[in-house]
């Protein structure tokens, strides 16, 4: 287990890292902030000046979102139902914000309309095969024992 799961943090603890962090500021405009906000509450609640912190510290201090962004966007996804205020102050998810970051699954939803249906589950799996392609030359004995593994079992579905 690695220590940003030790810590019970999705999104990396302190670092996000530099690709993440890249996918994250280039998606802002197509709703990558109100994900991002959403995924910090998945882990507990917060005030939103933890959250501006919360978002400088993974980034690097490459980008600090100021209150004039993150209070409106808060007060934004308190009306859209995806978070409440409570009374101390500090912001929960609620389910359907659960749901609008793929972590609770709705009533009737369907795999195929989620990222786990098989055409996505596939892409993905040949992305990770292309990037262990390229590094193919960093894998270790063991590496490569799990990975004939892996192949084992691929070959008896």
């Amino acid at each position: 287990m690695s220590k940003e799961s030790d810590k019970g943090e999705r999104w990396g603890g302190d670092f996000l890292g530099p690709h993440a962090w890249s996918s994250i500021y280039s998606s802002r405009r197509q709703g990558g902030l109100k994900k991002w906000v959403l995924w910090l509450l998945s882990e507990r609640s917060l005030r939103g000046s933890e959250i501006i912190e919360a978002m400088a510290k993974q980034s690097m201090g490459w980008w600090k979102p100021s209150p004039g962004t993150i209070y409106p966007l808060l007060h934004q996804l308190e009306g859209e139902g995806f978070v409440i205020r409570k009374p101390d102050s500090k912001y929960e998810i609620t389910d359907p914000g659960l749901e609008e970051i793929g972590l609770k699954f709705k009533t009737g939803y369907s795999r195929e309309d989620s990222d786990l249906s098989l055409d996505n589950i596939l892409a993905n799996l040949e992305g990770y095969v292309d990037y262990l392609e390229d590094e193919k030359d960093k894998l270790s004995e063991e590496h490569r024992k799990r990975l004939r593994e892996v192949e084992d079992r691929l070959k008896r579905l």
